[in-house]
Parts: structure tokens; C-alpha cells; sequence
């Protein structure tokens, strides 16, 4: 079923487009160029992916189907969705093909986040229109474009418009937290991307600010609530140093709320580094299975391993590393898991890049070379259940309260209320976005 729907929203989300793109007629080298990254995708996939016979996908008929279609092709943009839709049909959300740079940058202003089975407005750009036309914190996002918004959907919609199709505006059904049903018309920020930056531009520079304000928001965050450490772990950095404050801090704690939402994975080793401090002895965590191998994963405890009470808080951005995390908890007994269901997303995969034409046109594939089986034989496709459920609502989020911490802490420490829980890591956001 996600294999259809996959591949029929790209069909779909092509004819639903509402008209500010303009793509030229695809010429005949672009078709050429077109079937040139279908097959080296296609021999990416055979030559990289984990598992050989594909999970009997029929990727030699596929490409033949795809051929046909990109002799026929409208567009640039609509050879580089048929391309995509081959690899999305395998049904791997780590394998997927990464269409060339344009030659503009575009900013819709907003990005959504799924919450529960739903997807809800979590960043905004201050002057972006889609704040002047009214689009604000937890509205849920029903629809853009005319395709259905939904947990299912979601990565399918922001990889058509962020990577194969971007667009210079929306059609966005959003929904108020008072259940107000608007349809916006929202226009994106198009900036043409230069080749070659100068170092000594304004644009090179804005991209370095921007960069780095990325960086902060990627640090870890850590507050206390008497003896309790609330630690929000952003990823499982392979930075050496990456955990060495949360392991200072965490000698000192009587219990600590690890809180991995948003944490969509990292380093294997640095995962191995966390267990080790929060159980006291060695834990089988599961097997990696790559091309033709199988390897155990396992973790041994620190000299001085954490013995207190472990309460996580997860959402549905939990991925990775991240939710093995929140499942050795769970398996071993050690501590409670809060909050939404997780990504279901025990994949890792590399980039394998290539270029066509006379002129050097870069292309990609993201290809899964591994996938991670927990030591109960269960892959979590459909992510890890918490022990206690809190899905946030539309209202707690345009109040920027967290009523997911509130409860975690309700565990270990005194009560807070959702808004006293917001209050206690703010999140970091670059400058210009409210």
C-alpha cells in the first residue's frame, strides 16, 4: 500500500500544481540527461542497497516503465519526479533520488511537523507571506496543493517541493486549534542561486550566518528541576566531546528525563556511548544487517554508569538511534518512554554521487546499506509505542506549552504545568523566524 501511494502522489502532485512554477518544455538532451540518471540510479541501488534481491521489487521493469515515460516528459520537473518514483516505490524512505540543484533558492516561509497522525505549522519566517496571510503556530496543515496532509503523507509532499518541484507558492487548507478552515494562497521566496559564491559577498555571508545559527540550534540543551536532569539530545553527534556535558551533569542527577524528540539519529557509536551510561550492565541491543552480513550490536556500561530513574520523551521526528534508545528502555525495563510514536526508521544509509552532461550537471542517490533488527526480532517499521502517550494539540503548540515534558516530569519531580514545561528549554531560532 505505501509503495502506491508513494509513486501516486509524485503522478498526482505534478497535475495539481498551481501554476507559478513556468518549467520550459523539456528538451530532448534534458530527456537524454533524464534516462542517463535513471540508469546510474538503478545501478547505484544494485551495486549499494542491503539487502540484493530488493525485497522482490521489480526495479528492471520499473525503469523500463520510467524510460517511456521521460521520452514523454513535460518538463524538467517531471522527469525528475518520474526518476524519484521508481526508488520511492521500493518503499525505503532511506533510498531515494536527489535531483540536481536549481538554479534558485526557494523559502515557503513555513514548515510543518507531524504530530500524532497529523502535520502541524512549527517554523515561521517573520515577513514571510505566509505570516501576512494569517498562517500561525499549531494550524494543522489539512492539504497543499490539493494533496491530503497526514503522517502518511508528509515526507512524500516535503521531498516533492523542497527537492523535486519546488514551487513559487502553495495552496495550503490549514486548520486553526479553533477549528477555523482557511485556504491560503502562500508565495514562496525565490532568490537566484549563484554558481561560484564570492567569499566577499553579502549572500556568502548570509549563508555562513545561517549555517551557524543552524549549529546552535543543534546544541544540546540541559535544565534542572532539583535533582532531576532534563537533558534534550539533539543527535547522536560523532563529535569525540559530544557527549561529555550531558555525562558531567548526569554524575550529579538523581533522575534524568532524556528528552530525544526531534533526535532523528547519528552515530551507532555515540548511541553505544549513551547506553553505556544509562545501564549498569552489558545490553544485547540487536543485529545490523548489510549486503551479505550480519553483525551484533551490543553495549558494555561505563566505569561510573547512571543508576537512577530514566524517563524519555519522544515524538514522531524520533528516529534512528534515537528510538533504539527509547526501546532498550523499554526491553530492559530501565525507564518510561513519553510521548508520541516514534519515526520507525531503523535504516542508515550513504549519499553515492554522480554527474551527466558536457557541463557536469551533480546527482545523487541516498541508498540504505544497512537496517537494524532489535534483539525481539522487531524492525519498529512502525515505530516505538511510549508507555505513556501525549500527543500535543494544535492549541498547546501556538501557546508553546509542552505538556509531553510536563508529564515526563510528573514521573520523577514536582508537577509542572504544560506551560512551565515550555519554559524550561526555549528552543533557539535563527534570526528572523518567530
Amino acid at each position: 500500500m505505501k509503495r502506491r501511494l508513494w509513486g501516486r502522489l509524485l503522478i498526482i502532485g505534478g497535475l495539481a500544481l498551481t501554476g507559478t512554477r513556468g518549467w520550459a518544455e523539456a528538451t530532448p538532451a534534458q530527456k537524454d540527461l533524464g534516462m542517463t540518471m535513471l540508469r546510474r540510479c538503478k545501478t547505484m541501488l544494485q551495486d549499494e542497497y542491503y539487502d540484493p534481491t530488493l525485497g522482490g521489487f521489480d526495479l528492471e521493469g520499473r525503469c523500463q516503465e520510467a524510460e517511456k515515460r521521460i521520452a514523454t516528459a513535460a518538463d524538467n520537473a517531471a522527469i525528475f519526479r518520474i526518476v524519484a518514483e521508481v526508488f520511492l516505490n521500493l518503499g525505503d524512505p532511506h533510498t531515494r533520488f536527489i535531483a540536481p540543484p536549481r538554479a534558485a533558492r526557494v523559502d515557503y516561509g513555513w514548515q510543518a511537523v507531524t504530530v500524532g497522525d497529523g502535520c502541524y505549522v512549527y517554523r515561521l519566517v517573520a515577513k514571510s507571506d505566509a505570516v501576512k496571510k494569517g498562517l500561525a503556530f499549531g494550524d494543522r496543515i489539512e492539504s497543499v496543493n490539493g494533496l491530503a496532509a497526514n503522517r502518511q503523507t508528509w515526507p512524500i509532499l516535503a521531498y516533492l517541493f523542497n527537492s523535486l518541484d519546488p514551487q513559487g507558492g502553495l495552496r495550503v487548507v490549514a486548520v486553526s486549534p479553533a477549528g477555523e478552515r482557511r485556504q491560503l494562497d502562500l508565495q514562496a521566496e525565490v532568490k537566484p542561486r549563484a554558481r561560484v559564491l564570492d567569499p566577499n559577498s553579502a549572500e556568502y555571508w548570509q549563508l555562513v550566518l545561517r549555517a551557524e545559527a543552524d549549529i546552535d540550534r543543534w546544541d544540546d540543551q540541559f535544565a534542572w528541576v532539583d535533582d532531576v536532569l532534563v537533558w534534550r539530545l539533539r543527535r547522536f553527534d560523532n563529535d569525540p566531546a559530544s557527549l561529555n556535558e550531558g555525562a558531567g551533569r548526569l554524575a550529579k542527577a538523581k533522575s534524568l528525563v532524556l528528552d530525544l524528540r526531534g533526535n532523528d539519529g547519528g552515530s551507532k557509536e555515540k548511541l553505544l556511548e549513551m547506553l553505556a551510561l544509562i545501564f549498569d550492565h552489558p545490553v544485547q541491543v540487536g543485529t545490523i544487517r548489510t549486503r551479505g552480513k550480519e553483525a551484533p550490536l551490543a553495549a558494555a556500561p561505563a566505569a561510573r554508569p547512571f543508576r537512577g530513574m530514566v524517563i524519555a520523551v519522544v515524538d514522531a521526528q524520533t528516529g534512528a538511534a534515537a528510538e533504539i534508545c527509547a526501546r532498550m528502555l523499554q526491553l530492559e525495563d530501565r525507564g518510561v518512554v513519553v510521548g508520541d510514536r516514534t519515526a520507525g526508521d531503523l535504516r542508515s544509509g550513504k549519499f553515492v554521487i554522480s554527474m551527466v552532461g558536457t557541463n557536469g550537471v551533480p546527482f545523487a542517490m541516498a541508498v540504505t546499506t544497512a537496517r537494524m533488527v532489535m534483539r525481539d526480532g522487531q524492525t519498529l517499521d512502525g515505530g516505538v509505542a511510549p508507555d505513556l502517550p501525549l500527543i500535543p494539540t494544535g492549541a498547546d503548540m501556538a501557546r508553546r506549552s509542552d505538556p509531553a515534558l510536563a508529564k515526563a516530569l510528573a514521573q520523577v519531580a514536582k508537577k509542572f504545568t504544560p506551560e512551565e514545561a515550555g519554559k524550561l528549554l526555549p528552543w533557539k531560532l535563527p534570526a528572523g523566524e518567530l
